[in-house]
């Protein structure tokens, strides 16, 4: 049985993937008056997405969880993370790849993630499938649960 977490995550490493910064809202300033200036000039411009940024609040749960569907497919590696749990930020973005699909098949696959030495694989692949089965089984129909 394949893992769902393979689908949202990518635990090995990948030299092409796209740079992604996460920011808290309240950290936003100090990050960009620390970057180089082409940086900070492209943030405001930006057509295409050579890094991707995202600016976020503070739950690490929630924080980039709406983005393997709004940043284009790719595998992304995570340049900066929310350092207090890295798990938790790494877990939502798994949460968010989910789309239940027993009888209407996904637009398109979600944006994968690679995930941090930091984080615990093992943790992460248990949980993600864990609550996908549980998503899976509130949204099947009552009568696909009959014996």
């Amino acid at each position: 049985m394949s893992s769902f977490a393979d689908t949202a995550l990518y635990f090995d490493a990948e030299p092409t993937a796209t740079p992604l910064h996460v920011v808290r809202t309240s950290d936003y300033a100090t990050w960009s008056a620390e970057q180089p200036a082409h940086v900070r000039e492209w943030i405001p411009t930006q057509s295409r997405v050579p890094a991707a940024l995202a600016i976020t609040g503070n739950d690490p749960l929630y924080a980039i969880g709406d983005l393997p569907y709004r940043l284009p497919a790719g595998t992304y590696r995570a340049e900066t993370l929310l350092t207090t749990s890295p798990d938790l930020t790494v877990l939502g973005w798994g949460l968010g790849a989910y789309r239940y699909t027993r009888y209407k098949t996904a637009d398109r696959a979600p944006a994968r993630l690679i995930v941090p030495a930091a984080c615990n694989e093992s943790m992460l692949r248990d949980q993600l499938d864990a609550i996908c089965l549980v998503r899976d089984l509130i949204n099947a129909p009552a009568s696909d649960m009959l014996p």
